[in-house]
């Protein structure tokens, strides 16, 4: 929507090829930046909008950046598809081009990460990554990037603007107000959808007479999926060989449940370390009524094509697979 004139703006052209034919001129806009990555929004697989921090001899300077699948050239880079394809923080050089009639943002022609600029991502090492260090360090990159935006900094309550159920406390530490008009089409729009999903499901359970869903919580997920599989293999199937292989297998959950509460060997492969690799103290109290020092083993490495050439994991793949069942 055209902000100044009230007309909705066409769509973006299929090609690049097709913007220089509806705007010969868009060449003689373009430019080249270079900045860190501020924020990012992932609209679909084709459109993503990004805010950049250009570093000026003046000053610096925020530039709203459009990522349109349909234009940006794939030979070199692909165009994000993921959050994680443009971290808060990462440096990255963007060839743009400029097309008020389309949108009002710079179109993205080509990009990539900088040479000098490093991903604000922990590494993997050899004792795989600190949870706690990598949540700390996206933590403090956020807030940077926040700070660097402007504003207070709190975000928006959902209960007070209606977003999420239920009324806010005077005790609330988030905001209660909007800062922009766009914000609050946005929480209206999330409240409109929020009641109109719950007249629907009370429709339904007044037409079909069902209630609720039965859906396990997360808790008990877990102990639900390793019932499943002792119960469609069998014990013997997935003790054969090594075991079961979890592989991303986050803190363990499943692992647990198979070793520990069906003697079935697991070995966890997660590059995540939580809580220095030292297990929950319910669970270190239920190895020790059961007499057991380790419940299953965790290697801290990412799965990928090298890992049969690492260290301690070629002793694991190959009779892993051969018990038929595998996470």
């Amino acid at each position: 929507m055209d902000a100044e004139h009230g007309l909705a703006r066409p769509a973006i052209p299929s090609s690049f090829e097709a913007l220089l034919e509806a705007e010969p001129q868009v060449l003689e806009s373009k430019r080249v930046f270079q900045g860190e990555v501020l924020s990012r929004r992932v609209k679909s697989k084709h459109l993503t909008f990004c805010t950049l921090q250009v570093q000026s001899d003046e000053q610096d300077e925020h530039v709203a950046l459009c990522f349109a699948a349909a234009l940006v050239d794939e030979s070199q880079v692909p165009s994000p598809t993921r959050r994680n394809d443009l971290p808060v923080g990462l440096q990255i050089e963007v060839e743009v081009v400029r097309a008020p009639r389309f949108r009002p943002e710079f179109l993205v022609r080509r990009w990539r990460r900088a040479p000098d600029g490093g991903s604000p991502v922990v590494e993997t090492g050899a004792h795989g990554v600190s949870m706690a260090r990598c949540l700390a360090l996206k933590d403090q990159v956020n807030r940077r990037a926040k700070a660097l935006l402007g504003g207070d900094g709190l975000a928006l309550c959902k209960r007070w603007s209606g977003c999420a159920a239920g009324s806010c406390s005077e005790a609330c530490e988030f905001r209660h107000y909007f800062q922009s008009a766009e914000e609050e089409t946005k929480a209206r729009h999330a409240r409109c959808a929020r009641e109109r999903s719950q007249r629907l499901q009370a429709q339904e359970q007044e037409e079909y007479g069902e209630g609720p869903h039965e859906k396990v919580d997360k808790a008990r997920r877990a102990a639900r999926f390793a019932a499943w599989l002792v119960k469609t293999y069998g014990r013997e199937v997935l003790s054969s060989g090594r075991g079961v292989l979890d592989v991303a297998g986050g803190q363990g959950d499943l692992s647990w449940q198979l070793s520990v509460e069906y003697g079935i060997p697991c070995t966890l492969i997660d590059p995540m370390v939580r809580r220095g690799g030292e297990l929950k103290s319910w669970q270190r109290r239920a190895l020790r009524k059961r007499g057991r020092e380790q419940a299953f083993e965790h290697l801290p490495v990412t799965f990928e094509a090298g890992l049969t050439s690492q260290t301690r994991v070629p002793r694991v793949l190959p009779f892993a697979a051969a018990g038929g069942a595998k996470e």
